[in-house]
């Protein structure tokens, strides 16, 4: 029986695929050599920024940082909670479950959007990449949320969007469940896991009925 429901935030719990996109373009475009095409950034939704950064060999780093910071003030309004979530969560804390966050966004990036959309009520714990040493898809994250909330393995589910996520949950022999709802590419993410088409389908799992 699952007490601990944890929750990865990009593509997840929120719609940022466009401000995630937009504010690495426009950082790129106004630091870097040479042009990139949108469409190919698709892959830094999974991965840390600095991670994506180094995989893209990002030059002038702390312009960069600087144009990625305003790209993210132009393009803010652009997120929101996919439909259902926002009900999800409110059922989820009013049926006690123990709520936490594993992101690969920075504690500052994280804490931005759960203050702005009122979502701190609702987790316990915010395990973010840099409160570890090595975040998704190593398991370290969910190993930290463990320790601090007292949780086991079995104990656990972990929804995410990524293969990153997916790799990290069994690696840390935790069960997997892919909100179908906002990856980009749900059929090419391997692995034995709940697939889920909208928030709602969460509710079948949790009752056994999926």
């Amino acid at each position: 029986m699952y007490h601990h429901i944890l929750f990865d935030l990009d593509m997840t719990i929120l719609d940022t695929k466009e401000l995630c996109i937009e504010s690495f373009y426009h950082a790129f475009v106004r630091t870097q050599k040479g042009q990139i095409d949108k469409k190919s950034l698709e892959f830094i939704l999974s991965h840390p920024l600095k991670v994506s950064m180094l995989k893209l060999k990002i030059q002038k780093e702390k312009e960069f940082l600087e144009q990625w910071m305003e790209g993210l003030k132009t393009y803010y309004k652009k997120v929101r909670f996919f439909p259902g979530m926002k009900e999800l969560l409110h059922t989820l804390k009013k049926q006690g479950y123990s709520m936490g966050m594993v992101t690969s966004r920075t504690r500052e990036e994280a804490m931005f959007d759960l203050e702005r959309f009122d979502m701190k009520p609702f987790f316990s714990s915010l395990i973010c990449s840099d409160d570890v040493q090595r975040p998704k898809p190593h398991p370290e994250s969910l190993y930290k949320y463990m320790e601090e909330a007292g949780g086991a393995p079995g104990e656990v589910l972990f929804i995410g969007d990524t293969q990153s996520d997916a790799d990290c949950a069994s690696s840390a022999g935790v069960d997997f469940a892919l909100a179908g709802w906002g990856a980009l590419n749900s059929a090419a993410i391997k692995g034995e896991f709940y697939r889920l088409s909208v928030p709602e389908d969460l509710y079948g799992v949790l009752q056994g009925r999926y």
